[in-house]
This record gives C-alpha cells, structure tokens and sequence, in this order.
C-alpha cells in the first residue's frame, strides 16, 4: 500500500472498497505560509540625547514669581523673634501644606525655642502648640510642660473660657505617648468644655471647634486639611498674605 497524508500526517492508503463512504476523509494539502504585512514604520529620531536637549535652565514666569515669594517667607520666618509669633508661623505653614519646602526654618526655629517653654507658662495655647509641634517634628519633649495649668491633678477651672486655647491643647493630647495620663486629661478636659461652649461661640469659632472635635489634626489626611486651612486662613486673625499665597500656588 501507498502512504498519504491525512491532515499533515502519513496514514496507509487502503483499497476504495475496504472504506466507508463519510468515515474518513484524507487528503493532501500543501504546507501554507502566511506573510505578516508589514506597516514600515520609520525608527524614532527621538532617541534620549534629543529629549535631554529640549531641557532649559529657564524658569517660567509664575515659576520665578513662586521662588520669590517662598524667599520672602523665608525672610518672614527668620526675622521673627517673638516665640508665639514664630510657632503660629510655623504651624501656619504646616497646616497649608507647603512645610516640606522650609524643613530647614521650621528645624531652626522649633530648635532655637525648644527650650523656651518658661515663655508660655500661663499661655495654654502657645503652651500646646509648642508641645505639639515640637512632637510633630521629632524633638523629645515632656507632658510635664503643663503642669503649670493643673491644680490637684486637675486642669484650671480658669482655662474654659479660653476656647482657642481648650482647641490647642486638645490637638496637642492627641500626641500623647502611651501611659501619659496628664494628656489623657488633657483631651477629656479640652473636649467636654469646647462642646459646652459651642452654643456661643462665633460663627468662625464653631466651625474651628466643630472640625477639631470631628477628627483631631494629627489623624486627618494633609492634603485635605490644607484645602480647608486655605479658606478658614483668609479670615483668620493671624492671617499673612505670602503665606497663602504659597498655599494656594
């Protein structure tokens, strides 16, 4: 018998009778190629030395105008020289969401004033505020910085009426090590007089109050609290033109 191929494979022919008609079909195909069409792309001409040279040294004009007004802040920070002022500049800045572009200022300034606590012993606001950004940035510091606002292990009935101080010190809390009981304190005295004073409060105030109380700083996500700084900033009363204008650059 003669060999044929069968779907690309060899099978032995058989006499017409000895197949059923329908059972099996063979037959010979020829090998089929297909050829991919090409779409004659041309190479790139743009290799990396061309795209590095398309670099300039040039800074556009809202680029130039932005590096002049973060040097004027820079300025602003260095020649303060009152604490209080110094620490609400800095936390300005953080709560803005452009500290990263004077990590060296803040250092500086939390640094040069790291030990001034005496400065702030019947200020609670500028008392917490310390506390807090020097926690925030690193340094070590303790809760024993407001003793001086506790009488027999309790806060200062006199400290209630201080709403933006009660705000500060109840951010402040939040920062807390494990087994600081002062702190602990500190954010149940601080949350329990800012509710009982809400009813009388402006209508700035309460907001400041009523976003304290729903999530303290130190847990909200920056870049949301920077957006809502930005608008509480225009009317607050420490307000300094640069510094929003870096924020909303």
């Amino acid at each position: 018998m003669a060999l044929a191929t069968c779907f690309g494979s060899p099978v032995r022919a058989q006499s017409r009778g000895s197949i059923l008609a329908g059972n099996v079909q063979c037959c010979a195909t020829p090998a089929q190629t297909t050829s991919r069409r090409s779409a004659n792309y041309q190479p790139n001409s743009w290799d990396y030395n061309s795209l590095e040279s398309l670099k300039t040294d040039h800074l556009s004009e809202s680029q130039v105008n932005y590096e002049n007004i973060k040097q004027e802040v820079k300025q602003l920070i260095q020649k303060e020289t009152e604490p209080t002022k110094k620490l609400r500049l800095v936390d300005a800045i953080q709560r803005l969401g452009v500290a990263y572009q004077f990590d060296g200022e803040i250092k500086e300034v939390l640094g040069s004033i790291s030990k001034s606590k005496s400065a702030f012993k019947d200020d609670v606001l500028s008392m917490s505020l310390h506390f807090r950004l020097l926690r925030e940035n690193g340094f070590s510091v303790s809760q024993d910085m407001f003793n001086s606002f506790v009488d027999n292990g309790t806060f200062k009935p006199i400290l209630r009426k201080d709403t933006k101080g009660l705000l500060s010190l109840y951010e402040a809390s939040f920062l807390a090590f494990e087994g600081e009981e002062l702190l602990d304190k500190a954010r149940v005295f601080s949350s329990k007089h800012l509710t009982e004073a809400k009813p009388a409060l402006n209508h700035h105030l309460k907001g400041k109050v009523d976003h304290t109380l729903e999530l303290p700083l130190h847990w909200r996500a920056p870049r949301l609290e920077a957006r809502w700084s930005i608008d509480q900033y225009e009317i607050d009363y420490a307000f300094e033109p640069k510094l929003l204008q870096i924020g909303e650059a």
